[in-house]
């Protein structure tokens, strides 16, 4: 696992922003397609501009998905894939594949799992938030989630604000080509040097650090 700091939250978009235009351009180049994972929630909204902005010309090659969604329509404003139809979409110089975790706004599995299967696999880049409790995507600490060995799976009693949620489980996540955690602030940066130390750990990022052998780089922020 690389660790890399930063002293500003700019400076940390950019370098999010260049490694993620990296990773895609190789894919595109050696495969003609690429797929790429977005977290939900507030992370994505500090380093979506930047990637906007670096006008980059192969996006109708990529596919994009979120790791997880919240069970609500895509106007609404907890929607992830709302929230990247919005912020992100406009901004692109050509137009991505986005397969929505949830777009009928319905609590639809099996809708889902088509949804990821039309993603190219295995996934070139999944790029992930953490919650201060250690939960990645949809999955939280001490949930049946955390065991399941699903690629997608419904979670309806997440423990925090709207607790039905559709995720991409830890199998599909930790089978990706590449990794890149998202984080900022002290607590966050302890959970990740302790859950590398502790590689028994039960929180989320901690089975997934201890068993993808994908590579791994985590951008810090103070």
């Amino acid at each position: 696992m690389r660790l890399q700091i930063f002293e500003t939250e700019t400076l940390w978009a950019a370098a999010i922003a260049d490694q993620v235009v990296e990773i895609l351009d190789a894919a595109v180049l050696a495969r003609g397609r690429a797929s790429l994972v977005l977290p939900g929630g507030t992370t994505p909204r500090r380093f979506l501009a930047a990637l906007a902005a670096r006008r980059w010309r192969r996006w109708s090659a990529v596919t994009i998905t979120l790791t997880d969604e919240r069970v609500v329509p895509t106007t609404d404003r907890f929607s992830n894939e709302g929230m990247l139809r919005q912020i992100l979409l406009p901004l692109l110089p050509e137009a991505p594949h986005v397969a929505g975790l949830c777009s009928n706004g319905l609590p639809d599995i099996a809708a889902a799992e088509r949804a990821l299967a039309s993603v190219p696999q295995p996934l070139d880049l999944v790029i992930l938030g953490m919650g201060n409790d250690g939960h990645i995507a949809s999955i939280f600490p001490n949930h049946t989630a955390l065991a399941a060995d699903n690629h997608v799976i419904l979670v309806e009693d997440a423990p925090i604000r709207a607790p039905v949620r559709i995720t991409i489980g830890l199998s599909a996540l930790r089978a990706a080509r590449n990794i890149l955690i998202t984080i900022a602030g002290q607590t966050k940066r302890s959970l990740i040097e302790d859950s590398i130390a502790s590689p028994k750990t039960k929180l989320p990022i901690g089975r997934l650090l201890a068993t993808t052998k994908a590579p791994v780089s985590v951008y810090w922020c103070a």
